[in-house]
């Protein structure tokens, strides 16, 4: 039989403002074929401090009080 493979690597979060993890995601389409092992790398992605929501909220609330005057 043939076997497709699918593999999938992007960011998952659990709900919508959670913490973003990197994950690789592998799909057999042929039931028959099992995946045993997938060898994993972390790899740290520095956040400038710029794309942190706090960050974002500051800016939005000083913007919106330098409007409103």
């Amino acid at each position: 039989m043939l076997n497709k493979q699918t593999t999938i690597t992007g960011f998952k979060r659990k709900w919508f403002l959670g913490r973003q993890t990197y994950t690789t995601d592998v799909t057999n389409n042929n039931p028959y074929v099992k995946t045993i092992d997938v060898k994993t790398v972390q790899v740290v992605v520095p956040k400038r401090f710029y794309d942190t929501r706090l960050f974002n909220v500051g800016v939005g609330l000083i913007g919106g009080m330098l409007l409103a005057k």
